[in-house]
């Protein structure tokens, strides 16, 4: 696919550009994403499933066995356990993110598939949404086939989208059904569960609707022929772009034009209510503004050789009459040398003439914020985004960006370029050479003293944020990052610390501690947490955040798809079972582990960790755990 923004080339269901950040309205954001997602430099880790319950007395874990789904009562282990009513269909071991079981807020009914599908020209499975009372095995409220993502809400109601038109879908507990609107890519819920916004997708043009979730108004179109969008948290903040124009649209009111030749959308804060974006300038630079013609003097004096000025006389003896006479001769090399020069004079001729119109312009942008009711420049030369990694990246309006001081980037020489292709690769490389790190934050902007490739977290309530070092060796064809620290706010000085050199993967960053693989070999590495040394030998992508601390496993076997889980407290970690498959960590003293599995039979038993050192039995022959994390690599 290409970037709507840039037009840059991209994998197929990209979420945002990497090269200009834009995001993309075609991509369909899962409600809860797969824990693999957590494996950042490595693309191997687990993959997580919502499927679980943890409210006052009710722990329930819902699992799949006998082609259905099944339910235990951890909190009552004497309650028989649950069959629901249906087949599951797809004979699938590990059910992703979207085919899911889900339980109301009050934990009274539960939410289930069947009849799963997966065709093979679609990314996600098709199933029967169902819906029942929590431990009834009667047959279940059928909400409705062809369902390819749900959301339960907090009044027993669920939205959900159903494949073909893509139609989104509104329906109660007696299975009374409302529909919303048909080509929806995405959708979006505030907080109090009052609106939704959602995006339609026809005939590759995108519009922005919102509706009451109790759909006593009219939708209304909020933007259309969209480009791209960026929606705050919590609905108050939209900011669109429809061709090149920025809109900002607050509280679904009508939406209010910013700016013009606007090519992307950086931040937009519903905090602060600024919204930061990149406007392309008016004016273009040329080939022939980086280019010093140190060859236009003597390029004058270069003329087209003619064949008889090399012809030269010599005198040469005669072998027969020994005496010497004068003789004509072609002094090949030298004429075969004058072509050469008069060929790249020529060839810089064309090249000049083509300076001209040769454009720079991706490298000429200007960045600028919106806030107060007013527009201001804040980067003339905007380079472009440091990479974000996750929500923690880009937060109340502070972000990290990349410019160029263009004031230091020295001019090419005419006479060490043969081609434009030439021109872009040294004009690239100038632009590396002064290119820097900086962080935005609406009192100022901080200069780095490192370049960072990933900006992993920004924290401007405490003051810090993380990024990441990359520095690539030609010789060995390596890439190794440093993960760094540095101040944020006032009085700032731009230092960055260095936290852990030839750090592999970020596996986790949450309540200001970044958990992170060193020495990764394969599937598994030295897992740190800010600097402190937590365990060996961990699994890539296996971290769980829960409250009391984090999960993960230890001493992988690829062959068995099973490891050992631990739990670390934050000061201690402990092994909670030995060979465990897949797991869900309610907290620290109830966990549900999948454990003996074989993966010729795709079964293995289900046990419950209560605190205890014995693990109590919950069931055999379990096919997967619905809300665990399952190992693979």
């Amino acid at each position: 696919m290409k970037c709507a923004s840039c037009g840059c080339e991209l994998p197929k269901g990209s979420g945002f550009c990497f090269q200009c950040g834009a995001k993309q309205p075609g991509y369909r954001f899962p409600k809860k994403l797969a824990i693999g997602a957590a494996a950042f430099l490595l693309a191997v880790g687990g993959a997580c499933v919502v499927g679980a319950l943890l409210m006052g007395n009710h722990k329930y874990v819902a699992y799949l066995k006998d082609g259905g789904v099944n339910q235990a009562d951890l909190e009552h282990q004497r309650k028989k356990t649950v069959k629901y009513s249906g087949d599951y269909g797809e004979k699938d071991n590990n059910p992703d993110a979207y085919v899911k079981v889900e339980y109301s807020g009050d934990g009274k009914y539960i939410f289930y598939p069947t009849e799963v599908t997966r065709e093979s020209d679609t990314v996600y499975p098709e199933y029967c949404l169902n819906m029942q009372k929590v431990g009834k095995e009667d047959d279940p409220i059928k909400l409705d086939n062809s369902v390819w993502r749900y959301y339960v809400l907090e009044q027993d109601k669920v939205l959900y989208i159903k494949s073909g038109n893509n139609t989104l879908y509104i329906n109660d507990k007696k299975g009374n059904k409302e529909k919303i609107a048909s080509h929806v890519e995405d959708y979006h819920i505030d907080k109090d569960e009052k609106n939704i916004v959602w995006i339609e997708s026809e005939d590759g043009v995108y519009a922005i609707y919102q509706q009451d979730l109790a759909l006593k108004r009219e939708k209304k179109a909020l933007a259309t022929n969209v480009s791209f969008y960026d929606i705050s948290e919590n609905l108050k903040q939209i900011a669109v772009v429809e061709e090149d124009t920025l809109y900002v649209i607050k509280n679904f009111d009508d939406k209010k034009k910013i700016a013009s030749n606007v090519s992307g959308i950086v931040s937009n804060s519903e905090q602060t209510g600024s919204i930061c974006y990149i406007k392309v300038p008016d004016r273009v630079l040329t080939g022939a503004d980086i280019v010093e013609d140190d060859c236009l003097e003597s390029d004058a004096n270069i003329q087209e050789p003619y064949y008889d000025s090399y012809i030269v006389q010599r005198a040469e003896k005669n072998e027969f009459t020994g005496r010497y006479e004068r003789v004509e001769s072609f002094d090949q090399d030298a004429y075969d040398q004058a072509w050469e020069q008069y060929e790249a004079k020529e060839n810089r001729n064309e090249m000049r003439e083509g300076l001209k119109e040769l454009e720079f312009g991706a490298y000429m942008k200007e960045l600028y914020c919106f806030r107060n009711g007013k527009e201001e420049l804040v980067e003339e030369f905007y380079a472009e985004r440091v990479y974000d990694y996750g929500t923690e990246a880009k937060k109340d309006g502070v972000f990290a960006f990349n410019r160029y001081r263009m004031e230091e980037v020295p001019q090419i020489k005419m006479s060490e370029i043969e081609s434009f292709s030439d021109l872009a690769d040294l004009y690239i490389q100038n632009l590396n050479n002064v290119k820097e790190t900086c962080i935005y934050t609406e009192e100022e902007v901080i200069t780095l003293a490192e370049n960072l490739e990933y900006a992993v977290a920004l924290e401007p309530e405490k003051k810090i944020g993380y990024g990441l070092k990359a520095e690539t060796s030609e010789k060995e064809a390596t890439r190794t990052y440093t993960l760094m620290s540095f101040q944020i706010g006032e009085g700032s000085d731009g230092l960055c610390k260095t936290v852990a050199e030839d750090m592999d993967s970020i596996q986790m960053f949450i309540d200001g501690k970044i958990y992170y693989l060193a020495d990764v070999n394969e599937s598994a590495g030295e897992l740190y947490c800010n600097e402190e040394h937590i365990d060996s030998d961990v699994f890539v992508g296996s971290l769980e955040n829960v409250k009391d601390g984090v999960a993960y496993a230890v001493d992988y076997d690829s062959n068995k798809g099973r490891a050992t889980l631990k739990f670390y407290n934050g000061k201690e970690d402990r092994t909670i079972a030995d060979d465990v498959y897949a797991y869900h960590v309610f907290d620290e003293k109830n966990i549900a582990v999948l454990v003996d599995y074989s993966l010729d039979r795709k079964e293995g038993d289900l046990k419950y960790y209560s605190g205890k050192d014995k693990l109590l039995e919950i069931d055999e022959n379990v096919t997967a755990i619905f809300g665990g994390t399952v190992f693979y690599y």
